[in-house]
């Protein structure tokens, strides 16, 4: 485990996910503000935050847990109080065998490690977590609030909703000329993706997303075909004032 952020630097550099400006800019962020490094160097964009977190439990042999679809264990959230979390960068996840499995986007930290063990009155097993992950299940199980910002992981699985096929015109709509101009009803989600999204996608499970997925294409497709249907008409001059 490592003994200083420099290890963490050190590793990250050495994959070659990161340049080594990259990583200066990165430090001098943390050091001014706080957080994990790999949260930060994702936030260039060029690396995801989860690839860092699979490379450095990979590297510094300490597993990685992705709290996403995890249930909240109500005993192990009793051991440490929402406060001492955000400022530690922790969540409780579970307590089994007398133990405390901490999530950790910094797990060398020693100091909240022990002081997590004094609170808690038992044993901590630290496991790494990536920092949008703790704040994420820290939001939803503590505050009971829905999280703004999701993990990688979760926004990859719904930009592939948007990765629709072109649909053509129905052949009913592609006529000459029409008696009077058409009033187009407003485009609104159905309420399958109105449900999933009111609900968030933090804590779904994956035929959730599936569903959320399945959902989205279904909106994409019909929102190309109302785009096409609109300039036809407007080409044709029958679109009354109030959808243009």
């Amino acid at each position: 485990m490592p003994k200083s952020a420099n290890s963490i630097a050190d590793i990250i550099l050495r994959s070659g996910l990161v340049d080594e400006m990259q990583m200066k800019a990165a430090l001098a962020k943390q050091q001014q503000w706080g957080g994990s490094l790999a949260l930060i160097l994702a936030e260039t964009g060029t690396v995801t935050e989860d690839a860092l977190i699979e490379l450095l439990g990979d590297k510094l042999r300490i597993a990685v847990m992705h709290l996403g679809n995890r249930p909240k264990d109500a005993a192990a959230l009793a051991k440490l109080d929402a406060e001492f979390c955000e400022q530690h960068g922790v969540f409780p996840v579970q307590v089994k065998n007398r133990s405390l499995t901490l999530g950790m986007y910094n797990p060398a930290d020693i100091a909240t490690i022990d002081e997590a063990q004094l609170r808690a009155g038992m044993r901590v097993v630290p496991v790494l977590v990536s920092e949008t992950e703790v704040r994420n299940a820290i939001l939803k199980h503590y505050r009971h609030q829905q999280p703004e910002v999701q993990s990688s992981r979760v926004v990859k699985a719904l930009r592939r909703s948007h990765q629709t096929s072109e649909y053509e015109m129905p052949m009913e709509l592609q006529t000459t000329g029409m008696a009077e101009p058409l009033e187009l009803p407003e485009e609104a989600p159905d309420e399958s993706t109105q449900a999933a999204w009111s609900a968030g996608t933090d804590g779904l499970s994956a035929d959730d997303l599936s569903r959320i997925e399945e959902a989205q294409q279904h909106q994409e497709k019909t929102a190309s075909i109302m785009r096409a249907l609109t300039e036809l008409l407007e080409e044709k001059g029958l679109l009354t004032n109030r959808q243009r």
